[in-house]
């Protein structure tokens, strides 16, 4: 059974505090995170230890190392069969997936797959997983269920990228040949190839305007992918150099892209270059805090995370953390944001680091014009919604996607939906309105 935990009005402003909350000593350079809803977990991949840390998401303590051939690489969480996959190099040299229990922390199996790994995805529709292979120009689709490879999908040169949309189509950049390959998810099959700059590293998808941002790490450029028609609608110079870390804010629908001179944010309705904020040195990784609405920026050089705020594009702080921050997590229950400190030499430092960001909100929200009156009415059985009328009510999801239409209901039970953080967009004559909505399992 799932309550409502938080029934909040859209995010105006904030009495804030984030501070590092403790730094977590994990395996040989930590190199991706990946966070477990299921099991309230934390997998941190340590390549030069050849393990996997396991972390409480509760007491942030280590719980369990999970020992992977040699040098574990990219990870991706498996939401339908609560499963973890990672990239790595196994006998004869030869590229694999090791898919892993959530539960158990076991390895189940491995799988062989084509050579090369800088990218995983799992498609959540069609319980697929998807790898890039660099060195073979090739995505391997592995089946969910199965955990085998079931197709094999030529792509431009040097595939490290990819990229969901709802409308179950793959987006994959080709950094060696300056394109995008476009795949139906449901067949599995290349469907267009669209030019963009040089050098297309990162992908982010703005689900309210079906657009697809790339990155373009030879210029300072971000290409505009148009969901529909498949082509650049528009190219953004963001005014510095190595465009890479790309997310999406769905509250205040902005993109954010960071680059050697800080982060820029982008319009997601008109496509334009709203503002750069400055960060610190060597800004690098984004990741978005649907519960309070802040970017985090990864300051790869500067070993510590700039905090902006979505609504102001604000400094809000500069936290310190170990060497060489990059790769993200959230953890939406207590609010912590995790980020791998990559730095690894023999003797300096002993041992590396996984930082934890923690985030108390004090809210004081408000709506800009006249709010929806809505209310919560917890029971033994269920909590609900008891909802004014308006003429469209909709809920989405964190990245944007349509949960459900509620348009015409006067009571909402969260029966079915995923923990987790939700919009409740509802469209009046007088205006629209946003609502967050926080489900968490009993």
């Amino acid at each position: 059974m799932r309550i409502i935990k938080y029934f909040l009005p859209l995010l105006s402003s904030l009495s804030f505090a984030q501070w590092l909350e403790t730094t977590i000593v994990v395996g040989k350079k930590p190199a991706d995170l990946v966070y477990n809803p299921t099991n309230h977990k934390v997998y941190c991949v340590n390549v030069l230890s050849h393990n996997i840390s396991v972390i409480d998401g509760a007491t942030n303590e280590v719980i369990d190392s999970i020992p992977v051939r040699y040098l574990p690489g990219r990870l991706c969480y498996n939401s339908n069969n609560n499963k973890i996959y990672t990239t790595y190099v196994g006998y004869g040299r030869r590229n694999h997936l090791a898919v892993i229990d959530g539960t158990t922390n076991q390895i189940i199996t491995t799988i062989q797959k084509g050579e090369g790994g800088e990218a995983l995805l799992y498609n959540p529709i069609n319980n697929k997983i998807y790898a890039t292979n660099e060195e073979d120009d090739t995505i391997s689709v592995i089946c969910g269920e199965r955990d085998s490879v079931i197709k094999t999908i030529r792509t431009g040169g040097w595939p490290n990228g990819l990229c969901y949309t709802p409308n179950n189509k793959i987006y994959c950049s080709n950094f060696g040949s300056d394109d995008i390959t476009v795949i139906d998810a449901e067949r599995d099959s290349a469907i267009k190839t669209i030019r963009v700059g040089d050098g297309p590293w990162r992908l982010v998808y703005n689900p309210r305007d079906n657009k697809v941002y790339t990155g373009n790490w030879n210029e300072t450029t971000v290409s505009i992918i148009d969901c529909e028609s498949d082509s650049v609608i528009a190219t953004v110079n963001v005014g510095g150099r190595y465009p890479e870390g790309l997310c999406y804010n769905p509250l205040n629908n902005k993109v954010y892209c960071a680059h050697d001179n800080g982060v820029a944010v982008i319009d997601g309705a008109t496509n334009r270059l709203i503002t750069n904020v400055p960060a610190g040195l060597a800004p690098s990784n984004l990741i978005y805090n649907p519960i309070n609405n802040k970017i985090y920026c990864a300051n790869n050089f500067g070993n510590d995370v700039t905090v902006i705020d979505g609504a102001s594009n604000q400094v809000i702080t500069t936290i310190p953390v170990g060497r060489m921050p990059y790769h993200f997590a959230h953890n939406p229950i207590e609010n912590r944001i995790y980020v791998a400190n990559v730095y690894y030499q023999q003797d300096y430092p002993p041992e590396s680091t996984v930082s934890v960001i923690r985030d108390v909100i004090g809210i004081k929200e408000y709506f800009s014009s006249k709010p929806v009156k809505l209310k919560t009415y917890p029971t033994i059985s269920d909590d609900f919604i008891n909802l004014s009328e308006g003429e469209e009510v909709r809920l989405y999801d964190v990245t944007g996607k349509l949960t459900a239409n509620l348009t015409g209901k006067k009571k909402v039970f969260p029966r079915g939906i995923k923990s987790g953080v939700y919009f409740l967009r509802i469209k009046r004559k007088n205006g629209e309105f946003t609502q967050k909505l926080i489900v968490q399992s009993r």
